[in-house]
């Protein structure tokens, strides 16, 4: 089951994420310790209903076993972008299409935003998997920024990809 998740599922979320951060630190701009020092508020504070962005779970039975972001951008002149933050998939439920399918729903999330055109996200070259995800869905790569993360004294690529949706006149 997949669903936008709410703030009573700040504990399962939290959980998942710090598991994420802990597993793949190359996954994610921020560190396990700086959010392990986050309070239950501040990611409840995550999950809060907004029309212009959520935070999408899969469930297997009740347990939560990935999670995606899709945000709006906030600002006039980029309001016809939405980005994609924080996909993580746990471990034992990769291979089953669970990060595919959670990517589909945050795709349909923006498509039903108003004004949204693209999608956009960041991904760590070596991150193969996902990259192949992301390439599958219809992402290309416009960029790539050196040395973007730097974890445990290694630098690491990401590559800047993008989704044109189909009200867009840019693609």
């Amino acid at each position: 089951m997949y669903r936008r998740l709410t703030t009573d599922d700040t504990t399962a979320y939290r959980a998942l994420r710090l598991a994420g951060l802990q597993e793949c630190p190359t996954a994610f701009g921020s560190s396990f310790a700086e959010e392990l020092a986050l309070s239950d508020q501040d990611f409840a504070q995550q999950l809060m209903p907004g029309e212009d962005g959520c935070v999408i779970g899969a469930f297997d039975d009740d347990q939560l076993v990935g999670v995606v972001g899709i945000q709006q951008n906030r600002f006039e002149k980029m309001r016809h972008k939405a980005f994609v933050w924080g996909m993580y998939v746990a471990s034992a439920r990769r291979g089953a299409h669970v990060g595919r399918n959670l990517l589909n729903q945050a795709l349909q999330f923006a498509g039903r935003l108003s004004g949204v055109s693209q999608v956009t996200l960041w991904v760590v070259r070596e991150n193969q998997g996902a990259c192949a995800l992301y390439a599958r869905a219809g992402f290309v790569t416009y960029g790539t920024e050196p040395a973007a993360l730097q974890v445990a004294n290694r630098f690491y690529d990401e590559l800047l990809m993008v989704k044109f949706l189909g009200n867009s006149s840019a693609s």
